[in-house]
């Protein structure tokens, strides 16, 4: 049996799925953007911590690691909820960063292999990319306007 479905109702699940959303029980896409912008920012610390403990052979790689699948994720959902909203732009800013994090994630695999000051060099450098792409997404998250990238 077919269930009608009034003019107030779909307007009322119209509203609730406001921000993006794609479910009722979904989050907008702002609070999915400040959740994977918390994950950046604990994996600049975690960095700085691996750096300064790199040669006496500590280092915090796994927290890094959950950070970046975190970050990668949330940074996924951000621009599947920018698509739908139409901010294509945006939204592929969002795939591209999310990407570079999937591709650090790996890449950190590799770099276990590698001697020390090589992964110096390139934990710099993961700093360096996670630090601009924050700056980015604070940026959004403040409603300011981002350059192309």
């Amino acid at each position: 049996m077919k269930k009608n479905t009034s003019h107030a109702e779909k307007k009322k699940v119209k509203e609730e799925l406001s921000g993006g959303r794609v479910a009722v029980g979904d989050i907008d896409w702002k609070a999915d953007l400040f959740w994977a912008t918390q994950d950046l920012y604990q994996i600049e610390k975690h960095m700085y911590y691996t750096i300064g403990m790199l040669f006496v052979g500590k280092d915090s790689i796994w927290c890094i690691s959950k950070h970046l699948l975190g970050a990668c994720g949330q940074g996924f959902e951000v621009a599947t909820k920018l698509f739908h909203m139409g901010n294509e732009k945006l939204a592929t800013m969002f795939v591209n960063d999310s990407m570079t994090l999937h591709d650090i994630f790996f890449g950190l695999t590799e770099l276990s292999k590698k001697d020390k000051e090589t992964k110096f060099k390139v934990y710099v450098n993961i700093l360096k990319e996670v630090r601009l792409m924050r700056a980015r997404w604070l940026k959004v998250l403040k409603g300011e306007k981002v350059e192309e990238v």
